[in-house]
């Protein structure tokens, strides 16, 4: 499992570093549904994707927030990349995208 970095005061891990598993719940709102919704995602498909042991590829701050990419497949084998925060211990996706053929290539050989 990929670590990602934030401030430890957060949850109280050791060394600052928490794995996606670590993190079980997720924060859902009209918002965030909405949004995925117009990228055809589906709440329990975001969820599934991070049961299943995402790759983290890239991490960037958006006003002041930490964000970071994910990358990981349904039972289904559709691949998608959810872009997320943390926000009180739970995870809030943002935004989300079908894999375009060379990432799902890639993941897959990985």
């Amino acid at each position: 499992m990929t670590a990602i970095r934030h401030d430890g005061s957060r949850c109280g891990c050791i060394d600052n570093q928490c794995t996606i598993k670590d993190v079980v719940a997720f924060e859902w709102d009209d918002a965030n549904r909405a949004h995925l919704a117009r990228h055809r995602i589906k709440v329990a498909e975001a969820e599934e994707v991070f049961r299943n042991d995402p790759v983290i590829q890239g991490h960037d701050t958006v006003d002041a927030e930490d964000r970071w990419a994910a990358l990981g497949a349904m039972l289904s084998l559709r691949v998608l990349v959810l872009i997320f925060t943390i926000r009180n211990d739970r995870i809030r996706v943002v935004t989300g995208w079908d894999a375009d053929k060379r990432t799902q290539k890639t993941y897959f050989t990985q």
